[in-house]
């Protein structure tokens, strides 16, 4: 059986922490790029290799401190908060807290939220039924935030862990394609955290869990998130790492879109041999939306890698620029877990 492949230990606890780092760490270190084509980002930066800090005029993070988190971060520990404080993943958990994170930053202010947020937010606040306000959403929004559901059903049928994706995008991201794309990001993350995972297992349970998601909430004309992360490891595995995340944007794509970032997310930790830092760099490089792709690659190799592969300087300066506790969100949520041995 599947669960008995998860040991609850110290290696476990580990790997958790590894997930959350490299969800923030991928965010942060991608974040001032997003948006921009590879040559931009090479005429802006150069070549990326750690944490710098967004040029002026960037359009929407030009302003931010080096090693700030985005939206992708912080929606990722509102599904902690909703995990550890209401004991239950809900659709109305997920709901006001989303809500709540948008009134209290002035979000709707700004140019901050993706179009299938911005328009279920202002349904939720207007009243309307979180079961409902998510039909249209179908951009990566429901996987960027979607890795804590992965670390909490890692000892779970995967039928359990899509139903868990579906509440928490219900809200939100209620659509086929993109409950899909989430299950692929929350699979992945479960497999990458057990002791016998290989990167082909990674691989192959993203696909199965998105082919489970395709099936659920709105139908409508999109690409196979599942056939799609085959081409994507098939691209990443004939290639070597710089000229693989190269073809991933040229062929698969590096937009917001679900079909589009989520295969090219699991294809760059293929990519990058599991190893986080390097998939995270070669995310920063690529150009297009680098912070949410970065959070999402470097969430999965996180878990696969655990945390002794992230740098000390770098993920201090993240979780003090942040305000972040990391590890104790870990040992919380290996205790959660912990209940469906």
């Amino acid at each position: 059986m599947p669960r008995m492949r998860v040991e609850f230990n110290d290696r476990l606890l580990g790997r958790i922490h590894g997930c959350l780092a490299g969800v923030a760490v991928g965010d942060a270190l991608g974040m001032p790029m997003a948006g921009w084509t590879p040559g931009e980002v090479r005429r802006r930066y150069g070549k990326v290799g750690t944490l710098i800090a967004p040029v002026p005029d960037h359009p929407l993070h030009g302003k931010l401190p080096l090693g700030s988190i985005t939206d992708d971060t912080q929606l990722t520990m509102a599904i902690v908060d909703m995990i550890l404080v209401d004991g239950a993943v809900t659709r109305r958990g997920m709901a006001d807290r989303i809500v709540k994170w948008v009134t209290e930053n002035n979000l709707l202010e700004t140019r901050i939220l993706g179009p299938s947020t911005k328009a279920a937010v202002q349904a939720l606040m207007a009243g309307r039924d979180p079961s409902e306000t998510g039909r249209a959403g179908t951009t990566n929004g429901g996987g960027m935030k979607i890795a804590p559901i992965g670390i909490i059903n890692a000892a779970r049928p995967t039928a359990k862990l899509v139903e868990d994706v579906e509440e928490t995008c219900m809200p939100t991201h209620c659509t086929g394609v993109a409950i899909s794309a989430a299950s692929a990001i929350a699979a992945a993350v479960a497999e990458a955290l057990k002791a016998d995972a290989t990167i082909d297992s990674v691989v192959a349970a993203s696909r199965r869990a998105a082919k489970l998601g395709e099936i659920r909430g709105t139908q409508l004309a999109y690409p196979s998130v599942e056939k799609r992360i085959a081409m994507a490891a098939r691209i990443a595995r004939n290639k070597g790492p710089e000229k693989a995340a190269e073809a991933l944007y040229d062929q698969i794509g590096a937009d917001i879109s679900s079909s589009d970032a989520i295969p090219t997310a699991i294809g760059l930790f293929v990519a990058g041999g599991g190893d986080p830092m390097k998939t995270i760099i070669l995310t920063a490089n690529m150009g297009g939306d680098t912070d949410t792709i970065g959070a999402m690659a470097g969430g999965i190799a996180g878990a696969y890698t655990g945390i002794d592969a992230f740098p000390k300087r770098i993920l201090a300066t993240v979780e003090r620029v942040n305000r972040l506790d990391l590890a104790n969100k870990s040992r919380r949520l290996l205790e959660y877990a912990g209940r469906y041995r």
